[in-house]
């Protein structure tokens, strides 16, 4: 099933094995994928590490198996499903529970640590870049012919908006270590906000769709929309759900704030088209994320946090007519 660490596989066993009663491998998977760094001793939750709720990964691959499914209507072949950045592999994971076919899953990864976790998952091939630069389909080993579905959860800056500079530092020290010289952004990946460089790089990728976790503010200010204008020119979003940080596994010592799992398929679309998007609102009722019939139009939400402020809370959604 997994190819373990020893401090891993004795986690499995005290975590999973002797509190459950083991006859669903799926059921395994779940709990390692969302769980991984806690078993090894990794980082805290944080919606830039892919590290995320049972009841969210869920959510996100209802999201994967339309992308799949739009892609292979359209080319009449399998995708092939990236995950960039891939991080722990949580998100990357979801491919390949959808029942819906793919040719392969490639995990991208900026660390050696990620690479590990992520060959540890058994994807078929895990490639680990020294700077945003390589994300190209000639680097990554990708034929020009081949369909793509994204899966991402683009890092973003942290509350002191210093983690563009950490990373950085941690991208200057693995292209020294490999004996390379990490070039400077190229002027289409500029962006002061490290999310929105991983949107940009992605875009070279030329994918039939893409599904993102990621902060609502990228889609719902006008100035950031404006700093993925290039993004806006060739593709349009599909389908959108709200949930709160505090369900992704952030906001419970902050603020909380609204995250966006987003579907995007070729086209177009203006920030006045995003006004009238209509998004789902999902709430957390028991261990469940549930839509029920809530929606949110940013024309007629301001301001944007008050509208959302129910999605923050873990408590009986209220009908809404549509």
């Amino acid at each position: 099933m997994f190819k373990t660490t020893k401090g891993l596989a004795k986690s499995i066993l005290k975590e999973v094995v002797a509190k459950h009663t083991v006859s669903d491998q799926g059921l395994i998977q779940t709990y390692v994928q969302s769980h991984y760094a806690e078993l090894v001793g990794d980082q805290k939750p944080n919606i830039s590490l892919g590290l995320f709720a049972e009841k969210l990964l869920a959510l996100v691959q209802q999201h994967v198996a339309r992308a799949i499914q739009t892609s292979a209507a359209r080319s009449g072949h399998k995708p092939t499903v990236i995950g960039l950045p891939a991080d722990n592999g949580a998100l990357l994971t979801t491919a390949s529970q959808v029942g819906t076919p793919v040719a392969k899953r490639i995990a991208v990864v900026f660390n050696s640590d990620h690479a590990r976790q992520c060959q540890e998952l058994g994807f078929e091939r895990v490639v680990q870049c020294q700077h945003l630069g390589d994300v190209n389909r000639t680097q990554l080993g990708i034929a020009d012919d081949e369909h793509l579905v994204l899966v991402m959860n683009p890092k973003a800056n942290d509350p002191t908006s210093m983690y563009g500079r950490r990373e950085k530092t941690a991208e200057q020290a693995a292209a020294e270590a490999a004996g390379v010289v990490a070039p400077a952004l190229a002027e289409t990946l500029q962006s002061k906000d490290m999310a929105r460089r991983f949107i940009k790089a992605a875009m070279a990728l030329k994918a039939d769709a893409i599904v993102m976790v990621l902060p609502m503010s990228q889609v719902a200010k006008r100035a950031n929309f404006r700093d993925l204008k290039d993004f806006w020119t060739d593709y349009q979003l599909d389908k959108g759900a709200i949930v709160s940080s505090q369900v992704v596994g952030t906001g419970k010592t902050g603020k909380p704030f609204p995250v966006l799992i987003g579907t995007f398929v070729p086209g177009s679309m203006s920030f006045d088209d995003m006004r009238q998007f209509e998004f789902e609102i999902h709430r957390k009722v028991g261990d469940k994320l549930v839509h029920n019939g809530e929606f949110l139009q940013l024309a007629k939400a301001q301001p944007l946090v008050a509208a959302l402020k129910g999605t923050t809370r873990a408590k009986e959604p209220r009908p809404h007519p549509h």
